[in-house]
């Protein structure tokens, strides 16, 4: 099931998994939080996905990406960003960048 996060909306689930495509994708000026502990894994795509100005925050503990079929952060466009980078335990796109 492809979850579909629009405004400001925190994802709070333990596990994200078995996607078709990205395991969260984040884009039309959207921002999004993720608490730490949480795993993203088993996607076809990039664990997480951020396009067209869209904005990501990290907090809490590590948050674990594995056995996605992508990047665990892919960065669509130079406007996207995201806060405390750091805390993501995967591979960045090569315009994955903080803030």
């Amino acid at each position: 099931m492809k979850r579909r996060i629009s405004s400001l909306q925190r994802a709070s689930c333990s596990t994200i998994s078995g996607n078709g495509a990205s395991g969260v994708l984040v884009q039309l000026n959207s921002s999004i939080i993720i608490r730490g502990g949480a795993m993203i894994q088993g996607n076809n795509g990039p664990s997480i996905e951020l396009a067209l100005a869209s904005t990501l925050y990290f907090a809490g503990r590590a948050i674990d990406e594995t056995g996605n079929g992508g990047f665990g952060l892919q960065c669509q466009d130079g406007e996207s960003s995201v806060t405390n980078i750091y805390l993501l335990n995967g591979t960045l796109s090569p315009a994955s960048t903080g803030f």
